[in-house]
């Protein structure tokens, strides 16, 4: 006796069936992952731009920390922006961070005009753990500012210098 049921078809459907809501769900999950990217980029371009402002500094700063590596290319290319804001800004958040990728631009940053730019890259340059930068480092001891030149003689204490 035969119930009319066709179970071969039934499985095949079945196992064609998960085929296509496996695949669904990587093609949603591979859009999500992609939408997610895109929004913790114009977060980040967003943080970066606070940095201009010296109201949100403390708190983009911050942020930025919590972006780590991913905000090192973005915070060294500040390092040489207009608006001395940003400049220490990523200076200080470059130290934060603490990615050494970031070293030769901080030891650039050392002859900046704004004394905060070079206070915060001889600061950013004594967490990094940067014996190339004692050198220039040592210069900053002979700064027309008397905080930057206090600042580089503790920094160079760090570094045993």
């Amino acid at each position: 006796m035969r119930c009319g049921a066709n179970i071969q078809k039934a499985l095949k459907q079945k196992v064609d069936w998960l085929a296509r809501k496996k695949q669904n769900d990587l093609e949603r999950r591979a859009a999500l992952e992609q939408a997610l990217a895109r929004e913790r980029q114009a977060n980040l371009d967003d943080l970066l731009e606070k940095l201009d402002e010296p109201s949100q500094h403390a708190f983009a700063i911050y942020c930025l920390r919590e972006y780590g590596t991913d905000a090192v290319e973005p915070l060294i290319g500040l390092l040489t922006d207009d608006d001395p804001d940003a400049r220490f800004g990523a200076a200080h958040t470059l130290g934060l961070i603490g990615d050494a990728r970031a070293t030769p631009h901080l030891i650039q940053a050392l002859s900046d005009p704004e004394p905060a730019v070079r206070w915060w890259a001889a600061d950013a340059l004594g967490k990094l753990r940067a014996a190339e930068a004692i050198a220039p480092i040592q210069k900053l001891l002979k700064d027309k500012h008397s905080g930057v030149r206090q600042h580089a003689a503790d920094v160079l204490k760090q570094l045993n210098a």
